[in-house]
């Protein structure tokens, strides 16, 4: 049996490798004074886009050496398709409009009828790039990393107010967020500097707020660190929450005035954040649980308990794997089955919720309609890997 502080490590590795939150709220130039954002706070990777009918997603194809597609998943159909409208296209080839080359992870965004997506652009460096909604005008915005030696980062990121927030490593394993407006020829700007091997993970964005985890690493993956607020706006911050080497922050939440947050084995701590008045949420909820929430429900994965499991030599623990939907005090309304499923949850809109999937070994991405729940009856579709 391994060791259990090595599958803890193991555990927080992952953990800090899947923190990125994606707020949605970009134009093509900059933000239109007075334009509401799409809220995705819940989203956990960036990798699916809410748009007005449907959602926008990517995936990397084995069949071609540097890129990949973006699809479109018709909410009313539960239909995905390429983002192509070529009546003569395979939709299997780069001359596909549906094609990016040099696509950089699955990180995808939707704003003022633009899809923006991150694109490797030759050797040495990383675009933002835009595209229409129809799959045309693909365009490069501006640079925002380059290759240092033989480095070269790839940046996750969230957009917010006009703007694309990034890590990027440098010299010593320190992480840096820098930020670019979206506009043409925009200069990237270091916006905050993380100790030295410190790092960030869990940002969520509303207004001139910024909730994130700020942790400190040293001999072991993780050696405790911070919740922060922070004005977007001042940078000035405020500690929330401080953990130890023992502790890791596997998850948090924004809705309403409350942040959620999942600290490690102990459970999901409800903090409101006007009165700073905390509370656990819930009971029996799975440890290192990721937390999510569309406003209406909060989801609760046990993704990371499959693993530890799974870790301690049980090679049946993914099949307990599955999301639990709470209401908003904490009370079970339903739970969704993603029995044998390792995928992460990737976040969703008002209508479905996605996580990580393949059928066939072909990767895509599985849809639950949130329609169903309270029914009882769970339904998990696919999409996409075709």
């Amino acid at each position: 049996m391994k060791n259990k502080n090595n599958i803890q490590k193991q555990i927080q590795v992952w953990l800090l490798a899947c923190g990125f939150v994606f707020a949605a709220g970009c134009g093509k130039n900059s933000v239109p004074v007075g334009q509401a954002e799409h809220d995705n706070r819940f989203l956990h990777q960036s990798s699916v886009a809410a748009g007005e009918d449907g959602d926008y997603f990517s995936l990397r194809d084995e069949n071609l050496s540097d890129g990949g597609f973006v699809y479109f998943f018709d909410a009313s159909t539960g239909q995905d398709v390429k983002l192509c409208n070529k009546a003569d296209c395979t939709h299997g080839t780069e001359e596909c409009d549906a094609f990016v080359n040099g696509m950089l992870g699955n990180f995808i965004a939707y704003a003022s009828d633009q899809i923006y997506y991150l694109q490797q652009i030759g050797r040495d460096r990383v675009s933002l790039c835009s595209m229409e909604k129809d799959g045309t005008k693909h365009r490069e915005i501006t640079t925002v990393n380059k290759r240092v030696g033989n480095d070269f980062n790839h940046p996750g990121g969230f957009i917010h107010e006009g703007y694309l927030y990034y890590i990027t490593y440098e010299t010593g394993g320190k992480e840096m967020l820098y930020r670019i407006k979206i506009e043409e020829g925009a200069k990237p700007e270091r916006y905050l500097e993380s100790e030295s091997h410190g790092g960030f993970s869990d940002f969520l964005a509303q207004g001139d707020d910024l909730y994130f985890v700020h942790y400190r690493t040293g001999d072991s993956p993780t050696s405790g660190g911070e919740i922060i607020h922070m004005s977007i706006g001042t940078k000035e911050e405020e500690v929330l929450y401080e953990y130890d080497e023992k502790q890791v922050i596997s998850g948090m939440a924004l809705t309403d005035g409350y942040l959620y947050y999942s600290i490690g084995t102990e459970g999901i701590r409800k903090r409101n954040l006007e009165t700073g008045k905390e509370e656990w949420f819930g009971t029996d909820l799975p440890k290192y649980a990721n937390i999510y929430t569309d406003g209406v429900y909060m989801y609760v994965d046990n993704l990371s308990a499959c693993q530890e499991a799974y870790y301690e030599e049980d090679k049946h623990a993914y099949e307990q794997r599955e999301i639990l939907v709470l209401d908003k005090e904490g009370a079970f309304v339903d739970v969704v089955p993603m029995s044998e499923n390792k995928g992460i949850c990737m976040g969703g809109d008002e209508r479905f919720l996605f996580c990580e999937g393949y059928k066939d070994r072909a990767a895509g991405l599985l849809y639950y309609d949130k329609s169903q729940i309270g029914s009882g009856n769970a339904v998990i579709g696919y999409a996409g890997g075709q």
